[in-house]
């Protein structure tokens, strides 16, 4: 079987656009996470205080490990990527909190999510949770 790759990060950091990028160069299989959370409407309900669906983190990875092509390289990309033990390889993509204020204004996030998410990236939260779950394999590139 060929590798799998969890590109995980901050919203906002550049998974999707690096996701992509990867595809094409190493001709691989993408599984975007989150569409793949709506299409198979993986929810066990909505954060009462910041209103965004929670996803059912046992039933999203074994969807992923339904979609993942056994033939090719997967690249599985999204903010939750990294809690699938799936993973033969995580990227977790890092950016200077400025920066990342900034494409959140221009997104038109709102202030109470652009200060969850900057401070998420300041404090290095996904970094933490996938050392925590894949040890060796996490790798942090900064954008």
């Amino acid at each position: 079987m060929k590798p799998i790759i969890c590109i995980t990060g901050t919203p906002g950091v550049g998974k999707t656009s690096i996701s992509h990028k990867l595809r094409e160069v190493l001709d691989g299989n993408l599984v975007e996470v989150n569409k793949l959370a709506e299409e198979k409407e993986l929810f066990i309900g909505e954060d009462p205080v910041r209103g965004y669906k929670i996803v059912d983190i046992p039933s999203l990875c074994k969807e992923i490990a339904k979609v993942v092509e056994r033939d090719s390289l997967n690249i599985v990309e999204g903010h939750l990527s990294h809690y699938c033990r799936i993973c033969d390889l995580v990227i977790v993509l890092r950016l200077h909190p400025r920066i990342l204020l900034q494409r959140l204004e221009e997104r038109g996030y709102d202030h109470k999510k652009i200060k969850e998410n900057v401070e998420a990236e300041a404090l290095g939260v996904c970094a933490y949770e996938a050392y925590q779950l894949h040890d060796d394999r996490v790798h942090e590139i900064d954008c």
